[in-house]
């Protein structure tokens, strides 16, 4: 037997050792690590999304009302930056509000069985 297949036999043996550690007993359900890796990735998700929109969103109100404004106001710095701001924030909630009902309808028809 050469080392290469001690090795390659060894390996075999971690992944599944590996996979009977990562897998959890939960009720009648076996969860496995990558089912946790993704309901914590559809929980960060909406507030990574939301808060890249709303960024987003606030630079280009802010850039563009100033824009509009340079020729009409002097410091229309000052009237772009809070338009961004308040564009920004309602964007971010609304965002957030939309990409999480599809969970919180889910959790409230699991509640009712």
């Amino acid at each position: 037997m050469s080392a290469f297949g001690v090795v390659r036999g060894d390996r075999r043996r971690y992944r599944r050792t590996r996979a009977s550690r990562q897998a959890a007993l939960v009720g009648n359900a076996v969860i496995t690590a990558g089912d946790v890796s993704s309901a914590m990735a559809s929980r960060t998700r909406p507030p990574a999304v939301a808060a890249l929109l709303g960024l987003a969103t606030l630079f280009a109100v802010g850039f563009g009302v100033t824009a509009l404004l340079d020729p009409y106001v002097w410091p229309s710095l000052l009237v772009g930056i809070p338009a961004g701001v308040v564009a920004g924030v309602l964007v971010t909630a609304l965002t957030y509000w939309f990409l999480t009902r599809s969970q919180r309808s889910a959790a409230a028809q699991q509640d009712d069985r």
